[in-house]
């Protein structure tokens, strides 16, 4: 079941401006799309026509995976729309075969006050109208703390914001479940909500496959993208027709296309506008945020400017704060080991330091 399975097609909608809509609502959904206006780049029509593109396919993934083989089955979950229909499908599968949903667990990494509000709440709310176990996991620093500490945002060469707040927490569920069941061979399947849809680089990912990392002689992992090709269409009626139609997030209905953090650095720009709108004293902490560590959101989006787009302002962080922040930058400057960190860190320090100085000079 590891190998690439045959190549296979997939419709993928694009916009007049040739912007991929990345998996956003079609014209027409309710929690949807805004006709007429890309959301990225701002163009004013948007086309029907679609493109397609190979990927990696399991023909009926669902009926090739034996659920009764595993001991435990992971089901991650952020609380939005594509972990709440993969919720639904895995317990559908899980009961056409006859397994113990006492084996099915929903785990859900928390990141602490960045998220939307109600999020980890919401998350408990679906797996609880199954029945089944809840688990939240979090690292001891949330996503904010880590960015300050690290003095950048996370990009799409440092995804530490997944690998860190939510991967390696998981893996720790997976040594305790492990744990619980005793003696060696325990199996584990970890099931995401991850769709070829939403982007090239997922459209390549391998639908089923060993995770390496978490696993070894006491336990095997396997990761299951289960609704790796479905369509968001797809999602939506699976939501619309499941016991969980009254539980989707209020983010959608604000007219987000996805659910992430609230200030994800790979959302859109349009996703980015609503969030400031919802959420603007995570809005506040971001901008402070930016301005103390002296590094943007992304290379075309300040968070500061979102914010003074959006009217909100916040309170510059201190001399003092700026002090502490250029010690810590200092400490592991002193402590690096490679060469390359070492430059890194001393550059960080120097401008950090710069604009301490342009503080004191204020005042």
């Amino acid at each position: 079941m590891e190998d690439r399975k045959p190549q296979t097609t997939l419709k993928i909608k694009y916009r007049e401006c040739g912007e991929l809509m990345k998996g956003s609502p079609v014209v027409g959904d309710p929690l949807g799309y805004r006709e007429g206006f890309c959301l990225e780049c701002g163009a004013l029509t948007v086309t029907n026509r679609t493109v397609r593109v190979e990927v990696p396919t399991s023909p009926q993934l669902q009926g090739q995976v034996d659920l009764t083989s595993y001991h435990w089955i992971v089901v991650n979950s952020s609380a939005g729309k594509d972990s709440q229909a993969m919720l639904g499908a895995v317990v559908r599968e899980a009961r056409s075969q006859g397994v113990d949903l006492g084996r099915v667990v929903v785990v859900h990494a928390d990141l602490g006050r960045v998220e939307w509000e109600g999020t980890k709440e919401l998350a408990r709310a679906q797996a609880q109208r199954y029945g089944l176990r809840f688990e939240v996991v979090h690292r001891d620093q949330d996503l904010l703390d880590q960015i300050v500490e690290r003095g950048m945002f996370p990009d799409s060469q440092n995804r530490y914001c997944t690998s860190d707040q939510k991967t390696a927490q998981v893996h720790k569920l997976f040594t305790r479940l492990a744990r619980e069941t005793g003696g060696k061979g325990v199996r584990i399947l970890s099931c995401l909500g991850i769709r070829a849809q939403e982007s090239p680089a997922r459209a390549k990912k391998n639908p089923f496959e060993t995770e390496k990392k978490p696993s070894n002689k006491t336990k095997t992992v396997h990761r299951w993208l289960l609704i790796f090709h479905w369509t968001v269409e797809d999602v939506w009626n699976e939501i619309r027709t499941g016991e969980t139609s009254d539980l989707a997030h209020h983010a959608y209905a604000s007219g987000m296309t996805r659910l992430s953090c609230c200030f994800c650095v790979f959302a859109s720009k349009g996703d980015l506008a609503i969030s400031a709108r919802e959420n603007r004293n995570v809005l506040a902490e971001y901008a402070r945020a930016e301005n103390l560590i002296g590094h943007t959101f992304t290379s075309s989006t300040s968070i500061q400017e979102l914010a003074r787009d959006h009217g909100m302002e916040w309170t510059e962080p201190t001399i003092q704060e700026r002090r502490d922040w250029n010690a810590m930058i200092e400490a592991k400057m002193v402590a690096a080991k490679d060469p390359k960190r070492r430059a890194a860190l001393e550059t960080m320090l120097a401008a950090g330091r710069e604009r301490l100085a342009a503080h004191e000079d204020r005042f």
